[in-house]
């Protein structure tokens, strides 16, 4: 598996192909909803004005404490609980076509602490709809494009060192650029996701040589979110998540230099403009 390789911003031409979830979180061995989690679900039904025509899929997980057994039960409830409450927000129950629980088989890192356990209690929302967002690039932002929640930003060239979450000189353009956006628009809520390539979608994420953690995912996707923070954009405004290798542009393993370059890429989704 190659984790030497940079990753930067990619226009998403297969966006249809590649929905990005929607991640709840749980506390340990509870499948209840916390404030916080039912709040990020009531904002989602009132930023997607679509969702009556959408199609949802449920994704339930653990961490690996507990039996295996217990776990995927454990990860099936945790998908119902989130289920019904979107019900009660008046979802469609025919609009969520897929509920399924994993338990602890599809884990985004390797359990090894308190924090990774924390990320892998989790149910994913996948949304699919026909009134999905479209790819902006930051001279249309810019030049006063119309931009709405659901769109997604793309630049180039925001490149680390190879296995690790660190830039190198060449990507302080492209996230100057970034940053510009930020000030211009300063009700802009985004989130910054990460994904790598060369690998399967059953191995999780890449190992950052700084941490000798199994996390670069995550790791350079806060990396640009801390770049903004440190740069002066509220801290309320950015959240960042890491996919690993869970959506690939391309199918693994991937048949040539460019498939690569799209599957390790960062992303930023806009959650809002309010």
């Amino acid at each position: 598996m190659k984790l030497t390789i940079s990753s930067f911003f990619y226009l998403l031409m297969l966006q249809l192909q590649a929905q990005t979830p929607t991640i709840f979180q749980f506390s340990f061995d509870k499948s209840i909803l916390s404030t916080t989690s039912k709040e990020q679900l009531r904002n989602f039904v009132k930023e997607n004005p679509t969702i009556t025509s959408a199609k949802i899929e449920l994704y339930g997980h653990c961490d690996s404490s507990g039996p295996s057994t217990y776990n995927v039960r454990l990860s099936i409830r945790r998908v119902e609980t989130v289920h019904q409450f979107l019900l009660s927000e008046g979802v469609a129950d025919s609009v969520i076509i897929v509920k399924k629980g994993y338990g602890e088989n599809k884990p985004l890192n390797d359990n090894a602490t308190k924090e990774q356990r924390s990320l892998n209690r989790r149910v994913e929302l996948i949304f699919a709809n026909t009134g999905l967002g479209t790819t902006l690039t930051v001279d249309q932002i810019l030049s006063g494009a119309k931009i709405s929640s659901g769109d997604k930003i793309t630049l180039k060239n925001i490149n680390f060192i190879g296995g690790y979450h660190y830039f190198i000189n060449e990507s302080l353009p492209a996230l100057t650029e970034l940053l510009k956006v930020m000030r211009s628009n300063p009700k802009m809520v985004i989130r910054v996701e990460g994904h790598i390539c060369c690998g399967t979608s059953d191995e999780g994420d890449g190992i950052d040589l700084g941490t000798e953690i199994k996390n670069l995912s995550v790791a350079r996707a806060k990396a640009v979110q801390e770049y903004l923070i440190n740069n002066g954009i509220e801290a309320n405004r950015i959240s960042s998540a890491g996919f690993g290798h869970t959506k690939p542009l391309f199918p693994y393993p991937e048949k040539k230099a460019e498939e690569e370059l799209a599957n390790r890429r960062v992303e930023i989704v806009i959650i809002s403009m309010q």
